[in-house]
């Protein structure tokens, strides 16, 4: 058992098409080990969408901030 949140994050640097636009957006944003993100999973007719962090309106928040 599982949330559509935790599924869609999980996504987010597994998914074959946005797993490496996502990975170059931690590498640029955050360079240590510690950080946040706070993001938004859209659900569509029951099925958690793939985040891209590059979107806007997708990251709601994110620490350390620049």
């Amino acid at each position: 058992m599982y949330g559509s949140g935790v599924y869609g994050a999980v996504r987010t640097l597994t998914h074959d098409v946005f797993r490496e636009k996502n990975a170059d957006y931690l590498a640029q944003r955050f360079t240590g080990d510690t950080f946040s993100l706070l993001f938004r999973v859209q659900v569509l007719n029951g099925v958690a969408a793939t985040p891209d962090w590059t979107a806007p309106g997708t990251v709601l928040h994110t620490w350390p901030e620049d």
